[in-house]
């Protein structure tokens, strides 16, 4: 267009093109991509963070067998293959903290309550 309806040459018209190209890219950085930096939230997590979390059994731990577990992270909840760390069982709906991650297992233990022994006082 440039080449067309003015009298710029075309050396003019290619430097001219080039620098209108990256006023636009700084500006889609500034005004796009930048702030987008603020708001990235992923779902991904890694075996190491697990222990230390706090989970809910799904499926019923057998003492010396494997159930499941449910720990809720920041971009949803995770559902884990678990076994019982101090080989009890534990049964559904029990809060369960992660004591450690063997070949993509949970070694759970159930998450002792205070409250339970100040009432039976």
């Amino acid at each position: 267009m440039l080449s067309q309806y003015t009298s710029l040459g075309s050396t003019s018209i290619v430097i001219f093109s080039i620098l209108i190209a990256l006023l636009l890219s700084v500006i889609v950085y500034f005004i796009y991509v930048k702030p987008m930096d603020n708001s990235e939230n992923s779902i991904g997590f890694s075996e190491t963070d697990l222990p230390g979390k706090l989970g809910e059994v799904t499926i019923p731990i057998a003492s010396a067998g494997f159930g499941e577990i449910m720990i809720k992270q920041v971009g949803g909840n995770t559902l884990h293959i678990a076994t019982s760390w101090d080989k009890r069982n534990i049964s559904v709906g029990t809060e369960v903290v992660v004591v450690d991650m063997k070949e993509g297992v949970a070694l759970v233990s159930e998450l002792y309550d205070n409250s339970k022994e100040e009432e039976m006082i």
